[in-house]
């Protein structure tokens, strides 16, 4: 679907938020996988025009744009807000409210790209954060999609996650730094859970238990530790709380399968292993990321088996997060026939 401005659902509108200024709420229920927002970019900048005239490439593309588009749209740009110093002008609601354009599921995935793609997304902007937001965001070209990932109830707040893509995503202080832009704390229920005693007992728990396999061990160390690491993982997963997942889970078990792989282990351990890294409650957030789903089947194609049941968790992982599955190879191309072929 594409559109040449911008499309805002019927069901929800602008609204006062209290402490967050105004945001997207719904006017009444709003079922999971509905697209409720397309904005087209009034301002992008491609990974390639990166400069160090940018002020001036913005102003032209904005003069230009501006002229092109209805007053409506004009208006909601006009009243944008340009941060906490009541500044008003160009670059300060560009800096302010311009995000990366991640992830594009018309190209693929350079992790080795420098400069990101920036735009600034009129409609977007007015969404507030969450770090478990109740929608997710994907770019095709110069427009970004929003589509609702859980049923959203009449006169509840919308939101999407500014950070949701960050390697250091369940790290407290790695999102608190990615968010300083736009807030000092963020107040969601994972940002809240996260600052509990229970949890920053386990996070250290499970941080030392990182220092430790770090060191040098043998066969029979790593196997005691491993066992030891399932043991924290079954003790949070017995806490019946969907957002206690952990910083460091998948690291810890990419070190294990890495470092037990090739020595005449069990392969359900190994398996189990695998499985460990990738927490059940994750989906809620809509992490790990792609690759990461996509490593589980490499790990399959290392020990020789099957990768028809990961190759289709893939599959609905992303038709979860995007409702579509179409751009796969488009996004993922050669690295994911490698992993997985």
């Amino acid at each position: 679907m594409k559109c040449d401005y911008d499309f805002i659902h019927e069901n929800i509108e602008i609204r006062p938020s209290p402490g967050k200024g105004r945001g997207f709420f719904a006017k009444q229920t709003i079922q999971k996988d509905t697209l409720i927002v397309i904005s087209k970019a009034i301002v992008i900048i491609y990974a390639d025009q990166h400069s160090s005239n940018e002020i001036q490439f913005i102003e032209k593309q904005l003069a230009k744009n501006i002229k092109t588009y209805p007053a409506e749209h004009v208006q909601a740009y006009n009243d944008l807000y340009g941060g906490p110093y009541g500044k008003r002008d160009l670059v300060s609601k560009f800096n302010y409210n311009s995000c990366r354009c991640y992830p594009r599921l018309d190209v693929l995935y350079n992790p080795a790209q420098k400069s990101p793609d920036i735009g600034l997304f009129t409609y977007l902007s007015y969404f507030n954060h969450s770090c478990v937001p109740n929608c997710t965001k994907y770019f095709i070209k110069d427009q970004v999609y929003i589509r609702v990932n859980k049923t959203i109830n009449a006169d509840e707040e919308i939101f999407i996650s500014y950070v949701a893509n960050e390697r250091n995503f369940f790290n407290l202080q790695g999102r608190a730094s990615s968010l300083q832009k736009y807030f000092s704390k963020c107040a969601c229920d994972l940002c809240t859970l996260q600052e509990t005693d229970q949890y920053k007992q386990y996070q250290l728990n499970l941080d030392h238990h990182l220092k430790l396999i770090n060191q040098k061990l043998t066969l029979e160390e790593l196997l005691l530790n491993c066992e030891k690491f399932f043991e924290l993982r079954n003790a949070v997963l017995a806490l019946n709380n969907p957002l206690f997942v952990l910083d460091g889970e998948l690291q810890a078990a990419e070190f294990y399968f890495e470092k037990l792989n090739n020595q005449n282990i069990d392969v359900q351990l190994l398996i189990k292993i695998i499985k460990s890294g990738f927490n059940e409650n994750a989906h809620i957030f809509f992490k790990p990321d792609g690759f990461n789903v996509a490593k589980q089947m490499h790990y399959f194609k290392l020990l020789n088996l099957d990768q028809s049941k990961c190759r289709k968790e893939f599959e609905e992982f992303e038709m979860n997060r995007y409702g579509q599955v179409e751009h796969i190879e488009a996004r993922y191309g050669k690295n994911l026939s490698k992993w997985t072929k």
